[in-house]
């Protein structure tokens, strides 16, 4: 039996790496960055939802001009398997 608080001790197993354009990422964020980029399945400024994207927005109007910052987080179904890129 663990003791509370063990089980985050737990090791993970390791992330699988792959080479996307000359950078080394983990593979499911390879598989969304050839999803919107090499295959070009953006779905910026479609004008009806689409199920198979989701994303959570963390933006701050700083007060001052027509900018906002922030983060976008966008998850993605490919086929099934579900991966997220960052957008800054």
């Amino acid at each position: 039996m663990m003791a509370p608080g063990d089980e985050h001790d737990e090791e993970q197993p390791p992330t699988r790496m792959v080479v996307w354009r000359g950078n080394s990422v983990p593979e499911k964020e390879a598989k969304a960055l050839r999803h919107v980029f090499d295959n070009l399945q953006d779905h910026f400024g479609h004008q009806r939802p689409d199920p198979r994207i989701r994303f959570s927005a963390n933006l701050t109007y700083p007060g001052h001009g027509p900018m906002w910052v922030g983060d976008l987080d966008f998850m993605y179904d490919i086929n099934g398997d579900h991966c997220s890129l960052a957008y800054f």
